[in-house]
């Protein structure tokens, strides 16, 4: 941040500090907390530096103070508890001594305070036993640590052959010394709480009825760690407002003490001035809490989270849910939510069906498990079987064939390493009638009932220990839960071929043996192909007795190398595997290899690996030429041949696997096959540019989605589907609808991930939001989405990783940063170039796709030279990977680019051709006769070029050829971005050939278009066309509406980029109305507006840096000091710009604007009587007109 942003930072931070305690005397609390909570807003970075999080100290401490007052007011426990985790957070960033000792006595206060208010206990010997709870959740932790260091040191299977009877003696040992200290772990926390409860009800007076509090949960599977959330309910003897209210206190009062062992984190706390989880805007949930320590807290107060007594917050579709029952009134909570699991996304059903008692009484909770019990077990198990089947679809069917995912399975590590062995063991145990307990009691049970055979019982304890070794490990290592890193934050910087396994890996889940990682999967793998549905129907399920669930194979490797993005890995074990496999295993390994390459961008490779793994399919099936198998090879066909631009081969390849998908028999097992493939061929027909059929089939695909899973429903297909849709509005030009599809589809992820967790689908839908709001012309929005993604990606990937996911999003945030600031935008795109050359090299086409956008920057900095190095590098890659004669997007792309640059530089004859190169290239891949947006633009600006010719009629002829395909894309009457540019150059063409009215006629063609599309949106577009009107109106000989729309875009520039930003436009504006100025007489008003835009001008792109707008601001000067009648400064000011444009353009270099300042000098001179030097720059002027002429 540059000094000049700090101060300005720092003004307003001081000014809502001051107007917060302003309305704290006046006792305004609301309005207190929103001045408290911007001042906090504008110095909040997410994961940044000590300093930086210093700055929160004061904003959050005052915070604390209005819920403080707020608890006081209103004697609601929730103030206070926030109140104190406001404090905590406070201390947690200070290292201040003196404001540390006032908040440590704030923080004892609310104690005080929490007593009187809340409970009306006004004497009380209630002592404060934090610091005696801190050491014994430290001396618990420390012990923890040193078992499991003790387990790795003396039980280490992985010094033996992986399949010798030695290491699979060692792995059991070691799996049940992890289980013991689990055991050991959730024994020391239930006495921990229980302690908790003790003092609470000590200060509270005895319980007025029985009660059990139950933990939920890892409590209840026995997967707890040191570090872990509480998750609880109560059980109650008798339900009744006397009771229920003793018990919300008593909550409130626990909750208030585990608060104050200092690992909550804000966001949890639910503060809605911070996290708004219920607000439509996701820019109301903004506070990130890194700060913090993670560790023993109440779940979170977010909409699916919630797990305790006091449950979800009520909203206006959805009641509050208390969990202070009865045992029979939580049963029939368990119910009620088990008939909508999953679609609430709120997942009592999995939490309340497995509890234990923590304090209390047993005999409530014995009560409550028999009353589950014979839920799950009626109509024979129906009810257990049905939830079995949808906790496997909504955990692990969409990771079951690793060689079918083209991204990293271990990207959420908490569901695919962490929650999957117990969710498979409570689905197998649920499937054979029995009710699940702690993991590794239920695999016992289970082998004792013949359920599995005692060697898949050993894989299953092996798989739930390493699960809950690495977790526990993980948060060791962190200090805190941090569970959303993956193993792809380090493939990063690992794509090479060399045995060092990933290091990052290793951080990831502090593992110092990846054979360790490697043997989860050994069992994890051939479990999630058993568990498929789609593989193995229900009545299969009893296969679990005596299939294998161990599988090491170079295949399997193969996959969990891909599965962590090591793609030429995951080639060399393909290779392995191909020379050792089994004949019927070559399909498969074929489809590991042919994603791998894919990945890696080999897009040739990758189709011979399908077309070879298809033949294999249609051999092996048939005479039968319909196979599901057969169906996917064609899918991913079809997404290879979308990567080379084979857009025919696609759509072939997509339909002929949506037709054998429709045919098959059990059409509910392949809704959601056929609704994937309708998303493809909509992302295709979008790229075509045929928006309709893109949008039709996006909504074919989410209308079967919501079929299959209720329109109420919270899935992650839903919130993928919403998302297409919103592209595919978006793509024709309604972002409004597009913007409202973005929102549903991010509040469905964050329902489903966690309002504060960093996830991929998430980040995915802030580029979304970021995109749209670009589109709007909302810049600073747009920054705003992009930076909260880029923070995600961090996140999830590593904070210096190189991934291409951190890659797009530094190269959003410096397109955004384009439109506001070009040396922010620099910045940021070359970032982004810098990450994605570390991962895949220079020859790949997202490098390609980088170097095009570096090569826009530059452009706009007008450095041209460095941006056509850029393009023209660019295309030399695009070559390399396509091949120099294959017409490709990409390849006709950066010739538009180069067009563009030489357009800027003056070769109008140069950027026509590569114009034309373009053109001929599009026509080559959509056809010549096909109406296509890419094809229309390159029309335009070709158009474009013509019009810098001053051939405005061949410009018209081109112009009105591409409006026309715009009109027959899009429909007569249809407004779209791209059809007012058109209206736009047609207008200049027709101000070029003096045709005033005309060019005026398509200026307000141009004008009403975009002001239906942004609205009442302040957009550069339609401030760019209030300029071409002014000018139009000064041409036609009207100087004051030439003024009057001058000013409008001087305005509506100042709306987009702030009052007091210097831009690029802003000046230009300054310019113009100098320029209107002028030829209206009033040179001192003209130099006033032509000063203050070189002044901006020089400030953007630096005082002595060459560019063109620079060199019109100077020339302007002069035509002011020639009209005040001081022609010596005149002279100095065109001698700059002359020296300028030279710089610019070339010395030798022809040049319309050159000739223009060559003649202003000219006449200068003629002035000042100085002949020889005015006659040697007519002739120059000549010259270069005759050049010009013959080009």
């Amino acid at each position: 941040m540059s000094g000049a942003n700090w101060v300005h930072i720092r003004r307003q931070y001081d000014e809502h500090i001051q107007k917060g305690d302003e309305a704290v005397l006046e006792g305004d609390l609301d309005l207190a907390e929103q001045y408290f909570a911007a001042a906090l807003k504008l110095v909040h970075v997410r994961d940044h530096t000590v300093l930086q999080h210093e700055k929160e100290v004061t904003p959050l401490y005052k915070l604390g103070d209005v819920y403080c007052k707020r608890g006081c007011q209103k004697g609601d426990g929730g103030d206070f508890v926030k109140a104190a985790a406001l404090y905590q957070g406070a201390v947690a960033r200070t290292g201040d001594e003196a404001l540390r000792k006032n908040l440590d006595k704030a923080v004892k206060e609310i104690d005080s305070l929490f007593l009187k208010y809340s409970l009306g206990i006004t004497e009380s010997k209630a002592k404060d036993n934090a610091r005696e709870h801190k050491f014994g959740i430290r001396q618990m932790r420390n012990q923890v640590k040193y078992e499991i260091e003790t387990i790795d040191k003396e039980l280490n299977p992985y010094i033996h052959d992986e399949e010798s009877h030695l290491a699979s003696w060692m792995e059991a040992k070691r799996a049940d010394a992890v289980r013991h200290l689990f055991e050991k772990i959730a024994e020391e926390r239930k006495e921990f709480i229980g302690k908790l409860v003790d003092e609470c009800i000590a200060v509270m007076g005895p319980p007025p009825c029985k009660y059990a509090l139950i933990g939920l949960g890892s409590q209840a599977t026995g997967l707890v760690t040191p570090y872990s959330d509480l998750e609880f309910a109560i059980l109650i003897e008798e339900e009744n407002e006397a009771n229920i209210a003793y018990f919300r206190r008593l909550t409130h009062y626990m909750h208030l003490k585990v608060v104050n062992l200092g690992e909550t984190i804000l966001p949890a706390m639910g503060i809605k001035s911070l996290n708004d989880f219920y607000s439509d805007d996701p820019l109301d949930n903004w506070y990130y809490d890194s700060v913090t320590p993670r560790g023993f807290a109440f779940d979170g107060s977010l909409p699916n989270a919630s797990k305790t007594p006091l449950g979800r917050k009520g909203t206006s579709t959805e009641p509050s849910s208390e969990l202070i029952r009865t045992p029979m009134n939580m049963a029939g909570i368990l119910e009620k939510a088990l008939s909508l699991y999953p679609e609430s996304g709120y997942h009592l059903a999995n939490v309340l069906r497995n509890v234990c008692l923590i304090a209390g009484q047993q005999i409530l909770v014995d009560e409550y498990i028999l009353i589950v019990a014979k839920i799950l077990r009626s109509r024979g198990g129906h009810m257990a079987n049905q939830l079995a089947d949808e906790m496997i679809h909504e955990n692990i069917c969409d990771i079951a064939d690793p060689t079918t995912t083209a991204t990293a399975q271990l990207l959420d590590a908490k569901k695919h390493i962490y929650r999957f062995p117990s969710v498979a063991v409570d689905c197998l145990a649920l499937w054979a009638n029995i009710l699940p307990t702690a993991a590794w009691n239920t695999i016992d049970e289970m082998k004792v009932k013949k359920v599995c055979s005692p060697e898949n019982a050993h894989h299953l304890n092996v798989l739930v220990s390493i699960s809950a070794e690495l977790r526990l490990k993980t948060y060791i290592a962190n200090g805190g839960q941090k569970e959303n890193l993956s193993a792809l934050s380090a493939m990063t910087t690992s794509q090479n071929t060399g045995d060092q396994q990933p290091s990052e890996i290793q951080k990831v889940f502090y593992n110092c043996d990846m054979n360790h990682l490697f043997r989860y999967h050994y069992t994890a793998i051939p479990l999630k192909h058993f568990l498929s549905y789609e593989k193995f129907p229900l009545l299969q399920k009893h296969m679990v007795g005596y299939m294998n669930l161990f599988d090491n194979s170079s295949m399997v490797k193969g996959a969990m190398y891909l599965s962590f993005g090591c793609d030429r890995k995951a080639i060399a074990c393909c290779e392995k595997a191909w020379e050792l496999g089994k004949e019927t295993d070559k399909s498969t390994i074929l489809g590991i290899w042919g994603i791998a390459c894919q990945n890696l961008g080999d897009y040739r490779k990758a189709k011979m690996c399908y077309e070879r793994e298809l033949q294999i399919f249609r051999k092996c099936y048939a005479p039968t030429m319909a196979h599901p198998s057969i169906a996917s090879t064609l899918i991913h066909l079809g997404s290879v041949c979308y990567r080379l631009a084979e857009y025919s081969q696609t759509i072939r390849y997509l339909e002929e696997g949506l037709a054998m998908y429709r045919a098959f028999d059990d059409h509910n097992s392949n809704i959601l096959h056929i609704a994937g493939v309708l998303s493809s061929l909509g992302v295709v027909f979008g790229t075509l540019g045929d928006h309709q059929k893109e949008l039709s089939y996006s909504e074919q695909a989410l209308e079967i989605i919501w079929r299959a899973h209720g329109r109420s429903a919270v899935h992650r297909d839903i919130a993928g589907l919403l998302d297409n849709v919103g592209t595919a509005w978006a793509d024709s030009c309604c972002y409004e609808k597009a913007t409202g599809f973005f929102k549903q589809s991010l509040q469905m992820k964050l329902s489903l991930y966690g309002q504060n967790t960093a996830h991929k689908d998430i980040a995915h839908s802030l580029s979304s939001l970021g995109s749209a709001s670009f589109a709007l012309g909302d810049f600073q929005r747009a920054v705003s989405y992009y930076k909260l993604n880029l923070e995600m990606c961090r996140a999830i990937y590593g904070e210096t990783a190189a991934h291409p996911s951190i890659a797009t999003a530094l190269h959003n945030l410096g397109v955004s940063w384009n439109s506001l600031d070009n040396r922010q935008a620099l910045v940021y795109v070359q970032q982004g170039l810098q990450v994605i050359r570390r991962f895949y090299g220079d020859e790949h086409p997202d490098t390609a796709a980088c170097l095009n956008s570096l090569g826009s920057v530059w452009v706009k900095l007008a450095e041209h030279k460095e941006a056509c190095s850029c393009f023209e590098e660019a295309l030399q890659i695009f070559k390399t990977v396509y091949g120099p004669s294959t017409a490709h997007c990409g390849i006709a792309h950066c010739l538009t680019n180069l067009g563009a640059v030489w357009s800027d530089l003056g070769d109008q004859r140069k950027s026509v051709k590569y114009y034309e190169e373009s053109l001929q290239m599009y026509e080559r891949i959509y056809g010549p006769e096909t109406a296509h947006s890419h094809t229309a633009n390159c029309l335009n600006s070709l158009g474009g070029s013509y019009n810098e010719l001053c051939d405005h009629s061949k410009a018209i002829v081109y112009c009105e050829k591409s409006l026309t395909m715009l009109r027959n894309i899009h429909g007569p009457g249809k407004d779209h971005p791209l059809i007012s540019s058109v209206l736009n150059n047609i207008g200049f063409a027709w101000q070029g050939l003096h045709n005033w009215e005309k060019a005026i006629d398509y200026y307000e063609q141009a004008l009403e278009m975009q002001e239906n599309i942004y609205g009442s949106t302040a957009h550069n577009k339609i401030a760019t066309t209030l300029g071409n009107l002014g000018a139009s109106w000064k041409g036609r000989g009207d100087k004051e509406k030439a003024m009057k729309y001058h000013s409008q875009a001087l305005q509506m520039n100042r709306r987009i980029h702030g009052p007091g930003t210097d831009h690029p436009s802003i000046a230009q504006c300054l310019n113009n109305l100098g320029s209107t100025c002028i030829s209206l007489g009033n040179h001192k008003k003209a130099l006033s507006y032509c000063e203050e835009s070189l002044s901006m001008y020089q400030n953007v792109f630096g005082s002595n840096t060459p560019h063109p707008d620079i060199a019109i601001a100077l020339g302007n000067i002069g035509l002011c000091w020639r009209g005040l009648g001081d022609n010596k400064k005149a002279i100095s000011y065109y001698r700059k710009t002359l020296q300028m444009q030279q710089q610019v353009y070339g010395v030798r270099t022809p040049h319309r604007d050159i000739v223009a300042t060559l003649d202003d000098l000219m006449r200068a001179l003629t002035a000042e009587r100085n002949y020889a030097k005015a006659f040697d720059y007519a002739e120059q002027a000549d010259r270069m007109e005759e050049e010009l002429a013959r080009m």
